[in-house]
């Protein structure tokens, strides 16, 4: 992961991210900050069909997160 984008300091619901030919390094902030690293993932941004309360529209997040949560499995749940 690239250092400057683990320092990155980010406001809420905001991404920061750099993409090669082969990979996407992202870092997101919403409630905390997160850093992924992904191979087939672009830098797209879609709805996740939630409604933001204070905002009261559609929570945008990045497509990587979106995924990763859908998928995870038990793995990451099991180390908690």
């Amino acid at each position: 992961m690239p250092p400057y984008l683990k320092k990155a300091k980010l406001k809420r619901v905001n991404a920061f991210f750099k993409q090669s030919v082969q990979l996407l390094a992202l870092s997101w902030h919403d409630k905390r900050s997160v850093s992924m690293l992904s191979t087939i993932h672009d830098a797209s941004i879609i709805g996740t069909g939630k409604i933001d309360r204070e905002r009261g529209h559609d929570k945008m997040k990045p497509i990587v997160i979106v995924q990763y949560n859908a998928f995870m499995g038990g793995v990451v749940k099991l180390d908690q």
